[in-house]
């Protein structure tokens, strides 16, 4: 009676078509969907790393188009992924990765996560075809491809990675073998419920008929040195409200709570919003509400992105030339000679963040509102 190769089945309850529609048989499904290839991509790393990954799906749908693809990932990177059309499972390490990884077979095998984890997980796939990052039967560390080994070479050599002129997506794509998705963008599926509640804070906080630029000024745990000032931000803040149309969003997770706090205070502006800490949905659902985006090189970059949104990028000790900006918007890059360090703190005075000036961030701003 059923079906179970086809890409919608599953092993413990009704599919989403048969949820819907119980009256249909599943033998004369006009929905069956067939799969002919598993893909495995594995991409463990922090949110910004996945979201900005997403860009491969289409792209990979098109040349395999009866491929049912699974996404080897860490919490909280799986929320990116849920409700994505192109993405039949979601596993997770270290909750169900092994059980998949010892039981199914893949046909093919992404790898573009380096870390220790990913490319041990990568040998318990036993799969002969992989492209990316993997370590062989000897431990070794290798790539697929020219590609992969620039990647990698890259990635262990500060100087190669500051001399790189190719986008991420692009060096992505020539390690995949698809040379027409670098221009593709990543994808991001937000829920009506977070929808809606955009919706109720932008009517709560009265923005219709403004201009609203939204601010992230955190730059995330890891890379700490990658946020810029706050007395920037403050004159960021001062320069956007001389202009009467223009409200501003304070946007940011829960590291960013007390720098959000600061900012809303010292700003002395009814028309400068602090928007709390929010779920991860509910905080792409106010970015994709915004007219503008102003944020240095984190999760929010990608997010507005992907969404479609202007964005103007602040970038210090990372490679501003990685990012693939689908012409949405301006790269405001440090003058500094140093830039690119991949460091997560630094004794110089100033630094490459703080060698940045207000004007050039407002002035960046100003050409794309």
């Amino acid at each position: 009676m059923w079906r179970y190769q086809c890409r919608y089945f599953l092993s413990d309850r009704p599919c989403k078509i048969r949820k819907d529609k119980p009256q249909i048989n599943c033998r004369r499904c006009k929905y069956f969907f067939p799969f002919k290839e598993k893909i495995l991509i594995i991409k463990l790393a922090a949110p910004g790393d996945v979201l900005r990954t997403t860009f491969l799906l289409n792209p990979l749908k098109h040349k395999f188009p009866h491929s049912q693809i699974y996404w080897l990932t860490s919490r909280p990177s799986d929320e990116i992924l849920q409700l994505n059309p192109l993405v039949d499972k979601i596993i997770l390490w270290p909750e169900n990765a092994l059980l998949y990884l010892l039981t199914e077979n893949f046909d093919l095998v992404i790898n573009l996560d380096l870390s220790e984890p990913a490319l041990l997980l990568g040998r318990l796939t036993r799969s002969k075809n992989i492209l990316g990052f993997f370590r062989d039967k000897n431990g070794r560390l290798g790539g697929s491809n020219p590609a992969a080994e620039y990647w990698l070479q890259m990635s262990l050599d500060d100087g190669l990675k500051k001399a790189n002129q190719k986008t991420y997506q692009e060096i992505m794509s020539e390690i995949l073998n698809l040379p027409a998705a670098a221009r593709a963008r990543p994808l991001i599926q937000l829920p009506e419920s977070s929808r809606r509640f955009a919706r109720q804070m932008f009517h709560k906080w009265k923005l219709a008929g403004n201009k609203i630029v939204g601010l992230n000024p955190g730059a995330g745990r890891r890379w700490p040195l990658k946020q810029w000032t706050t007395e920037g931000y403050l004159a960021l803040i001062k320069g956007l409200l001389k202009k009467p149309e223009i409200k501003i969003l304070l946007l940011g997770g829960e590291a960013e709570q007390e720098l959000l706090n600061t900012l809303a205070r010292k700003s002395k502006s009814s028309r400068v919003i602090h928007t709390g800490n929010n779920s991860l949905k509910d905080f792409f659902a106010l970015i994709d509400r915004l007219n503008l985006l102003v944020t240095t090189d984190s999760l929010a970059l990608h997010a507005g992105l992907a969404l479609g949104k202007k964005v103007v990028a602040i970038f210090g000790p990372t490679s501003s030339t990685e990012i693939e900006m689908y012409n949405l918007g301006q790269k405001v890059v440090t003058p500094l000679k140093c830039r690119v360090c991949y460091r997560t703190s630094c004794d110089k005075h100033p630094n490459c963040m703080e060698a940045i000036e207000p004007k050039q961030v407002i002035a960046a701003v100003e050409a794309l509102l």
